[in-house]
């Protein structure tokens, strides 16, 4: 019998073959058929999702709390939420985005892209992030500025990443204590917004259910995140990263073939 603590274990452990095929000739007594019919009559809801995660929040008024489009109104709506700073891209920094956010007494940061248009004071005007010069005690504090049909002031910080290239990094409060390091924290932080996505894809084989039914897609996707989960917590515990924990189950296999493989190898004899 194929049940979804099965399934899970399979995303988790197969390297790069998801498809019900795969899993059935790896699974004893278990058909192909019977792999379809287990994502097709099953509906896995996302309180399984909730109820998993629930209790690994660390919600508190200091807390970051990060977001995308999927849940962006629904959070900033949120009345039972004690995080009170938002983390998102670029993508999602529009003046409507940014005023209700203000207006609903969040903090946020954010990034903008280059082009966006800034007005330092009212007699510069509005210009584009990758003209504007750097303030005259430079861009360790910020320096507040005014961002086209957004009618409050935000900090402005430029950062120069490893490889050159300049983030752009906007903040609403303007207190004069907050700084460079301060800012980059967050940012740091706001970087899961774009590894989740990656990690999730590569690691649980989300894009790799070739069932056409559209409720065995949802299935196999709620099953994709309790296997996101289930390794990001296993990960946590052994002290890894998620990549090299999807890789530990393989590293002894790889070095049992390394000593002794099992495909001969053929070379020319002029090698």
């Amino acid at each position: 019998m194929l049940t979804q603590s099965t399934y899970i274990d399979f995303l988790l452990n197969t390297p790069r073959n998801y498809t019900g095929t795969h899993l059935a000739a790896h699974l004893p007594q278990v058909s192909h058929d019977q792999v379809q019919r287990f994502l097709r009559d099953n509906t896995f809801s996302s309180s399984q999702l909730r109820e998993l995660v629930q209790p690994l929040l660390a919600d508190s008024p200091e807390a970051f709390l990060l977001v995308d489009d999927s849940v962006f109104e629904q959070v900033v709506k949120a009345g039972t939420i004690e995080a009170r700073t938002l983390l998102f891209d670029r993508w999602y920094a529009s003046s409507e985005n940014l005023k209700v956010m203000h207006r609903a007494g969040w903090t946020f940061f954010t990034t903008l892209k280059s082009n966006r248009l800034v007005r330092v004071s009212k007699a510069s005007g509005y210009q584009s992030l990758d003209t504007l010069a750097p303030p005259a005690a430079g861009w360790s504090r910020g320096v507040e500025v005014r961002v086209q049909q957004v009618p409050f002031g935000v900090k402005l910080f430029q950062l120069v990443t490893t490889d050159g290239s300049i983030e752009w990094v906007i903040t609403n409060p303007l207190a004069a204590h907050l700084n460079r390091e301060m800012v980059i924290d967050a940012v740091q932080v706001r970087w899961q917004v774009e590894e989740f996505p990656r990690s999730f894809k590569q690691l649980t084989g989300s894009e790799k259910c070739q069932c056409r039914q559209a409720q065995a897609q949802r299935n196999h996707l709620a099953c994709c995140y309790l296997a996101w989960v289930s390794l990001r917590q296993h990960a946590r515990a052994i002290g890894r990263t998620r990549y090299q924990a999807a890789c530990l189950p393989w590293a002894e296999w790889l070095r049992q073939q390394l000593q002794k493989s099992s495909i001969p190898v053929l070379l020319p004899d002029t090698a």
